[in-house]
């Protein structure tokens, strides 16, 4: 009687979390397994075989509760990988066989639609045996939407073709037929099939043996003499190859051992690397260098002249977050789609490559080129009130004065911008300050651009201090008192940052105050006429000269008391309290210093405010002695 053993059919795929309908990954390779009990797998999981590897992957084949798996998702290969309570088979070694020795960027795919016992009718086009395992059996345990194991490989390999691409075909399967003379075309047409409907074209087609012994000893693998159908499959079916089970030992007449579950899957992997190709297949994405100059616009461009100080940004097209890899001078690296480089020096002169990985894992590259020029070192020079040109960055002068700013270098007229107090703007090389006012204080900015394009600047500060502005009161020009006389010369000012004050007559000094009000007695004057000015120095130096006071000081021949009573013009003399002009009515008033008091125009004069003391009245171009009691 014809033993029967389980049938498995496995196919394994590429998951790629991104992946869309349609959109399929050339280096998500996929391969399809099928049979029956064998390449199930019946070997006992051991903890070596539970070492996962996440570049392989499995399209579950069933949903299955108690793995936390379902029908058509992708998941790391983990045995079973066939259904819900599988063992051991030649998958989980092939599967990372093929990912240990295919390029890191290459993802193992595997689909497994096995069933235990099964007839290889069960996997023909149309099952003519429907969802029996074999004829007169039971049903297969596959998922209940399909009428037969062709159906519902057919259905998983669909799935994962919408992933990667199917590299080969994996089949263990004869027990049930053994000795099935016709057995050999129903695999080649299940396998014509497969190719027509997924438009695979002659991929590798890898066909095992059966047992041989059992355990290594005398017993006969149950099925062994199905091996010679077994080879002519290459006779059959193009690009097919026969996978050896010499050697391999068995746990019972019909299945291998969990080790020799991992032999044959490494055989199997070892022929499948001979006959597909394991380079990377990508198409590199096309960078577009992209640059941004101090914050402005973005060009598209890869070369650049900076200067020292300059903030250039590089952001290559396409706008991806990831997948970016730079190099550039002084071991600088970044991984960021776009870098800045901030206040830029010259030794960040030189090449960036950027390169780009794609989600194909294939890699482009461009390099930018960035030159950085220096600027010129601006050096201040000034001329102040026409002196010696001095280097100087700074100036402090009062109203009036002139100053003249001419940077260097001094043999360049070009390229120069300045900017000032009260829209102040010109663009040649030397300004001209002149006449100064306060209102003109402030920085001066000069602006120098070279022939490479590189602008320096240099601020310089122009502090314009006001002149004090000071007068002599009272301001007047009449003899006022018989000589020798003495007489208080007081100011009067409107500025504040007077540090002294020198009184002259003429050319000659008189003396000095630095306490407010300032004022200077001079005294014993004698006849003649002087033009006393002021000289007021501020705390910051600087200089004013008041308007000429002329003071004129002569004898009064005519002051006696007797003419005075005799011309009657005033009365009483001496006075207590009021002076009573006869006749006239204009007069003016003054101290016996010559300080004027005051004037009026009426025959009363009211000095009852003022101290007893000599006073003189001014009447008819006269002075006249007063005396007040």
């Amino acid at each position: 009687m014809k033993q029967i053993v389980n049938c498995l059919v496995v196919v394994s795929v590429f998951f790629i979390s991104s992946i869309q309908a349609n959109a399929q990954d050339p280096n998500f390779h996929i391969y399809l397994m099928f049979g029956q009990s064998n390449m199930e797998g019946q070997g006992p999981i051991e903890a070596q075989d539970r070492v996962t590897n996440p570049r392989v992957k499995l399209l579950q084949d069933q949903t299955c509760s108690n793995l936390n798996r379902t029908y058509g998702t992708w998941y790391t290969a983990a045995p079973p990988l066939v259904r819900c309570w599988g063992r051991v088979g030649p998958g989980d070694s092939f599967g990372k066989t093929m990912a240990e020795n295919t390029p890191s960027n290459i993802t193992i795919g595997i689909v497994n639609t096995s069933v235990g016992g099964c007839d290889i009718a069960l996997f023909q086009k149309g099952a003519p045996i429907g969802r029996q395992i074999a004829p007169g059996q039971g049903n297969a345990d596959i998922p209940t939407q399909f009428d037969g194991g062709y159906a519902w490989m057919l259905d998983l390999a669909k799935k994962a073709q919408t992933a990667g691409v199917i590299k080969g075909i994996l089949f263990h399967q004869g027990e049930t037929n053994t000795n099935d003379q016709t057995w050999k075309n129903k695999v080649k047409g299940i396998v014509e099939n497969l190719k027509a409907d997924l438009g695979l074209g002659d991929i590798p087609f890898l066909a095992g043996e059966l047992l041989y012994t059992n355990n290594g000893g005398p017993e006969r693998g149950c099925c062994a003499s199905h091996n010679t159908e077994i080879n002519k499959l290459p006779e059959l079916i193009p690009n097919a190859h026969i996978i050896s089970a010499s050697g391999l030992q068995g746990q019972d007449v019909a299945h291998f051992t969990t080790a020799a579950y991992r032999a044959f899957g490494i055989r199997y992997a070892t022929k499948m690397l001979e006959l597909v190709s394991t380079t990377t297949t990508c198409t590199p994405t096309p960078i577009e260098a992209y640059l941004q100059l101090n914050a402005g616009d973005w060009q598209q461009k890869a070369v650049i002249n900076a200067c020292i100080g300059n903030q250039i940004t590089l952001g290559p097209h396409p706008i991806e977050s990831s997948g970016w890899n730079w190099t550039g001078p002084n071991g600088f690296t970044a991984t960021t789609r776009e870098i800045n480089l901030s206040n830029i020096a010259t030794n960040q002169s030189g090449k960036y490559t950027v390169s780009y990985t794609n989600p194909d894992q294939c890699t482009s590259s461009i390099d930018y080129t960035i030159v950085v020029n220096t600027s010129t070192v601006l050096e201040p020079f000034m001329q102040i009130n026409n002196g010696s040109w001095t280097a100087k960055s700074d100036a402090e002068v009062c109203e009036g004065a002139t100053v003249n700013i001419g940077p260097h270098p001094y043999d360049i007229e070009t390229g120069w911008s300045w900017t000032g107090p009260n829209n102040f703007t010109n663009t040649t090389r030397e300004i001209n300050l002149s006449d100064l006012l306060a209102g003109q204080s402030g920085n001066y900015i000069v602006s120098f651009t070279n022939s490479l394009g590189c602008t320096s600047s240099a601020i310089i500060p122009i502090t314009v201090y006001k002149k004090p502005e000071i007068w002599i009161s009272p301001t007047l020009n009449d003899p006022i008192t018989t000589s020798p006389a003495n007489f208080l010369i007081e100011t009067a000012y409107n500025e504040s940052d007077i540090d002294f004050v020198q009184f002259y007559s003429g050319n000659t000094f008189l003396g000095e105050d630095n306490q407010s009000p300032y004022s200077y007695l001079w005294e014993n004057i004698a006849d003649g006429s002087f033009d006393l000015t002021l000289h007021a120095v501020s705390q910051h130096e600087c200089e004013s000269i008041s308007p000429v006071y002329n003071l004129v000081v002569s004898k009064v021949t005519n002051l006696n008391n007797s003419m005075v009573e005799t011309q009657r013009l005033f009365y009483p003399n001496p006075v207590h309290n009021q002076l009573i002009l006869n006749q006239v009515s204009d007069w003016e008033l003054f101290d016996s210093l010559g300080k004027w008091l005051k004037k009026g125009g009426s025959r009363v004069i009211d000095l009852s405010d003022n101290p007893s003391g000599i006073y003189f009245l001014k009447i008819e171009e006269q002075l006249l002695k007063v005396i007040k009691n």
